[in-house]
């Protein structure tokens, strides 16, 4: 009989791309359950700042899209949210080989970007951008959300796996678990996305 660690990389890296970075690490707690002491999710989140330099007669739209480096599919966009997980967990193995899962751990790491206004930006220009900004943090906010609660789930989902006939088995009931939940989130960031408009019905529009 023995206990062991397994290990799997979640493999949600979305759109990550190298920025000046300032890092904000937030702890999650355990999930709300019988199972709460052997189900963790925890998550850092780092935030990630593109300047953005007005020059003369520059509207705030034109300088945001000429600064910003999230391009995807020929549209710029102002801001982004990646996420990865990566999912630990312990099983019991008995004599006959009966595996079952006994802790589950998810680390969420989430990096945001956004854009910062220079500081020599004209005083008018940074009132727009302020109240701009505060509504796309607020987008952006919602697919933090999505990826904690993607998290959580995964880490309850693994340790609530019913035994299995071999350690080999509960691996594969694992991963298939974890796809599954994946899947979810990414059919939710996208929905998310088209259901506010990229943020647009949440008040991050420049008309």
């Amino acid at each position: 009989m023995a206990e062991r660690p397994a290990h799997f990389l979640l493999a949600y890296l979305l759109r990550a791309r190298p920025l000046r970075a300032h890092l904000l690490r937030i702890a999650c707690a355990c999930l709300s359950s019988s199972l709460a002491q052997a189900v963790t999710a925890q998550s850092s989140t780092e935030l990630r700042y593109y300047e953005v330099r007005p020059v003369d007669g520059d509207e705030l739209r034109v300088a945001l899209n000429r600064a910003s480096p999230v391009r995807e599919g020929g549209q710029i966009f102002h801001g982004r949210t990646d996420w990865s997980a990566q999912s630990d967990y312990r099983w019991w193995q008995e004599a006959d080989g009966r595996c079952r899962v006994t802790e589950s751990r998810v680390n969420l790491s989430i990096v945001m970007t956004l854009p910062r206004l220079a500081a020599d930006a004209p005083d008018a220009m940074r009132a727009r951008f302020d109240s701009y900004l505060a509504r796309l943090r607020e987008h952006e906010e919602g697919h933090v959300r999505i990826a904690r609660e993607t998290a959580f789930a995964i880490a309850s989902r693994i340790r609530s796996l019913p035994e299995a006939k071999s350690c080999e088995a509960l691996e594969a009931a694992a991963e298939n678990a974890r796809a599954a939940l994946m899947d979810e989130a990414r059919q939710r960031e996208r929905r998310y996305d088209r259901d506010t408009g990229y943020g647009a019905s949440q008040g991050a529009r420049l008309d």
